[in-house]
This record gives structure tokens, C-alpha cells and sequence, in this order.
């Protein structure tokens, strides 16, 4: 008979828990605003989104698509613009 995997009866399960799971780490320098983190992260009050201004005039999609569409539908010319603004994306 094979004994069932080390794990002891009277424990609740939570350094299992602890100890196993991926812990998250959210990259400041890479975020962008989008609030998804925050939106579905299952701690309350454990993210804070903070407003840190970027230095440029903020620009939507929308805005950025009718001023200069041609950013917007061609990869090499939206790496030219991201290193004029000073865009960084990782």
C-alpha cells in the first residue's frame, strides 16, 4: 500500500497554502494605469493607485489614432514615437 503524500491530519492547510502559492509583485516602473491589478486583485485595500505625473500631456487611443494614424497602424512607426515620448514598455 503507498502512503498518501506527507500531509499531516490535524493541519488546517494554511503553510501549505502560504509556502505553495506564486507570490505577485506588481512592476511600478512598467505600469500604466490600467487599474487591472486593482480591479481584480482579491485583497481589499491591499493595492493603492497613485496618480505620479508622467511629465507629457496625457493622450488617449482614440486621440492618438486621429492625430497621427499612421503610429497606430504601423509597429516601427509606434517604437519611433514611444522612444520620442519617452515611452517605456517592457
Amino acid at each position: 500500500m503507498v502512503q498518501p503524500y506527507s500531509y499531516d491530519v490535524r493541519a488546517n492547510g494554511r503553510e501549505e497554502a502560504v509556502t505553495s502559492r506564486p507570490s505577485v509583485h506588481v512592476r511600478e516602473e512598467d505600469c500604466v494605469g490600467c487599474r487591472l491589478c486593482y480591479n481584480v486583485c482579491p485583497v481589499e485595500g491591499c493595492i493603492h493607485m497613485v496618480e505620479e505625473p508622467s511629465g507629457r500631456p496625457p493622450v488617449t487611443w482614440g486621440q492618438l489614432s486621429e492625430s497621427q494614424r499612421e503610429v497606430t497602424e504601423d509597429w516601427e512607426k509606434m517604437k519611433k514615437y514611444r522612444a520620442e515620448m519617452g515611452i517605456k514598455i517592457h
